[in-house]
């Protein structure tokens, strides 16, 4: 039967003129027959973008109510704000060229791209020229250690190489760390942290001390993923610099604080700093690294990522110049004015801690893992008794409330749970216990009371299904 048909699609394609080449007899009857169905489809059906987006539904016929979700897992990804929309569409028919390209439609894409590094290194506080455009955080992260890591080897062929950073990064740097390590390329130390999450100053000094002749780069997250933990990089920063000397690499990453907290590069005075445009409302594809005019550290010498020359040779590639467009006026958006940032922040934290008041008062046995007050204002991680499962609270919420939160990092996924919460001193149990919940200025009080009530009314139905 299979043959049959294989004969006949054969058949069929050559009619068409299409040509697809496909070894046949590699492939199981059932792959073959799902391959010339789609093969059909394509030829015979003509694309329909309406019936695209009904086939991916994940919710095609479950009960749940998708006409209204809610969404509240804003440290993942935000939904992109209007104006950079319509910015990303406009440039997408408009700007056409290749950036490097001399002719005019390059010259325009040019003038987009220069436009757009201008306006988000003023609100960064930092010069134009020290934006390296990429595609996420994670190759920021990514271009920063092992660049790093590339130059101190450089530098110091003879010389132990060490790359020090937290015990609670994202997962970009510590799995970037261990990579090199277990390549023989450095020797990576983590920071503990208290059971707060914060960096144990005694402990970081100690271990600044002890590899004071060979550390490459130091890396410590400003506002962390899954706890929205803030360590002090200014004190942090100051003390690497009185104990390793003035030109230690120090490199933050800063992907969930740019477009929710005050940012200034300058002042703040690191080598580099990490930013990615999907958590402020930008479209996502879209990532940058700064690059402090005072370091030597990344060039196209010690890049991972060599090519044609763009973006000084550190980050070769064709810029994306309608997405990074966007990203300067998402960026704008909620960042541009400082008192309009200071009101968005505000209602953030008094999203968070509505959140934790009206939890904690009806499941009085959840524990926090977050700073409310003084960490990053759109993140609260809580964490319930073993039995209840993050997951299973999560995807209840999911498929029958119609709410989106996450059981942890929508970056790191792993059955041995959170290496952050671990480094907090929480157990395996605790950590699989958790959900995180972030919020965001397209968020209403409404659909936090919702959530609230919503989550409440889950944890009593599986506590009664378990007593």
């Amino acid at each position: 039967m299979c043959n049959l048909l294989i004969l006949i699609f054969t058949k069929l394609i050559k009619k068409k003129d299409v040509r697809i080449k496909v070894n046949l007899k590699k492939k199981s009857n059932t792959t073959n027959l799902l391959f010339f169905f789609l093969v059909f489809k394509a030829i015979f059906n003509k694309m329909n973008l309406n019936e695209f987006f009904t086939n991916i539904d994940p919710n095609r016929g479950h009960p749940s109510n998708n006409s209204k979700r809610i969404y509240l897992d804003n440290a993942a990804r935000t939904k992109i704000d209007p104006e950079a929309q319509e910015a990303l569409q406009k440039c997408l028919q408009k700007v056409s060229g290749n950036a490097s390209s001399g002719y005019y439609e390059g010259r325009m894409a040019a003038n987009a791209l220069k436009w757009s590094r201008s306006v988000i290194s003023t609100i960064l506080g930092c010069e134009p020229n020290e934006l390296i455009f990429t595609s996420c955080g994670t190759e920021s992260n990514n271009i920063a250690i092992r660049s790093a890591v590339n130059f101190y080897r450089k530098e110091n062929p003879n010389k132990n190489c060490v790359v020090v950073i937290s015990s609670v990064e994202h997962s970009s740097i510590s799995n970037t760390a261990k990579l090199l390590e277990e390549n023989g390329l450095c020797e990576v130390v983590q920071v503990p942290v208290d059971g707060d999450g914060r960096i144990l100053i005694n402990k970081y000094i100690e271990i600044l001390e002890k590899h004071s002749k060979e550390i490459a780069i130091i890396s410590i997250i400003a506002g962390q993923n899954e706890t929205g933990i803030c360590q002090n990089i200014d004190v942090l920063r100051i003390l690497a610099k009185q104990i390793l000397g003035p030109d230690v690499p120090f490199h933050t990453d800063m992907t969930q604080v740019i477009g929710k907290l005050p940012v200034n590069l300058d002042a703040l005075q690191v080598t580099m700093a990490t930013g990615s445009a999907h958590k402020f409302h930008g479209p996502p594809g879209v990532g940058f690294l700064f690059v402090s005019n005072k370091t030597n550290i990344l060039s196209p010498e010690t890049t991972v990522m060599s090519g044609g020359g763009q973006e000084k040779g550190c980050r070769c590639g064709t810029e994306n110049v309608p997405n990074i467009v966007a990203t300067a006026f998402a960026l704008n958006k909620v960042a541009g004015d400082e008192k309009d940032l200071e009101e968005r922040t505000k209602r953030l934290y008094e999203q968070i801690q509505y959140i934790w008041k009206t939890l904690s008062s009806h499941i009085p046995e959840i524990k926090l893992n977050s700073d409310i007050e003084n960490g990053l204002p759109h993140i609260i991680s809580i964490t319930f008794p073993p039995k209840f499962h993050g997951h299973e609270i999560a995807r209840v919420l999911d498929l029958y409330k119609g709410i989106s939160i996450n059981s942890g990092s929508a970056c790191s996924k792993g059955a041995k749970g959170s290496p952050t919460l671990l480094s907090m001193g929480r157990s395996e149990e605790d950590s699989h216990s958790t959900i995180r919940v972030s919020v965001s200025s397209m968020n209403d009080m409404s659909e936090i009371q919702y959530f609230c009530k919503s989550l409440v009314e889950v944890y009593q139905n599986m506590k009664k299904k378990d007593s």
